[in-house]
């Protein structure tokens, strides 16, 4: 009965552990296997509105990406790109960000860092008709409209 009793124990602390251990990393596994962001490549995206104020630039933000895991743009003077990630449908998170270095106006420096910021800062993403939105939580932080790629751009 003794011996009973503890292989039952061990076998709740096994099974407790596999849980705890073992079936997160499959699921980890299973979720980064999927590219739901992948269905925004094809086009070009033009920032409409940042964290909440219209975009009044003559040439505003704009995103771009490639259906692979990149994504570059146009970030008020400077050109940028990097990776971005999205584990379950409507989650996303860039890393390995980089941008050239030209300075510009004031006003368009401004701009740049703000969209940058908003880019570090997302975490989820949504897509309505022609519109795609990044928030940080609950707060809408990005809007763009959607442009079809010029002929022959990637």
């Amino acid at each position: 009965m003794k011996n009973r009793r503890r292989f039952t124990e061990i076998s709740l602390v096994f099974l407790a552990s596999f849980a705890l251990f073992v079936l997160p990393a499959c699921n980890s596994q299973s979720k980064s296997a999927q590219q739901p962001i992948a269905s925004l490549a094809g086009q070009s995206w033009t920032c409409v509105t940042l964290n909440g104020a219209a975009i009044t630039a003559t040439r505003p933000p704009t995103i771009t990406f490639d259906g692979a895991g990149r994504v570059n743009g146009f970030s008020g003077v400077n050109r940028f790109g990097g990776s971005v990630e999205s584990a379950e449908a409507g989650e996303l998170h860039f890393s390995q960000m980089m941008s050239t270095k030209m300075a510009g106006p004031p006003e368009q420096m401004a701009l740049e860092s703000s969209f940058l910021d908003a880019l570090t800062r997302a975490d989820r993403y949504m897509v309505t008709d022609a519109e795609l939105i990044f928030s940080a939580g609950e707060k809408i932080i990005v809007e763009f409209k959607s442009e079809p790629l010029a002929t022959g751009s990637k």
